[in-house]
């Protein structure tokens, strides 16, 4: 399935640029990409991406 336009623009947003970088850095990892098979919605992968940030670093204490 393709994205539309407005799909592909909240991808490269700062919101979500920030968060991917942020995830790399608590991982050590690249995040995993947007696609509709693992996210019902960019929505659904920005709120995901910010559940993994916030529980690894409760495991750890990363500030």
């Amino acid at each position: 399935m393709y994205l539309c336009p407005k799909e592909v623009a909240m991808l490269k947003s700062k919101e979500i640029r920030g968060l991917m970088d942020e995830y790399e850095k608590v991982f050590n990892e690249i995040p995993p990409g947007f696609n509709y098979d693992e996210f019902d919605s960019i929505e659904d992968y920005v709120r995901i991406l910010k559940e993994c940030i916030k529980t690894k670093k409760s495991w750890y204490d990363i500030p």
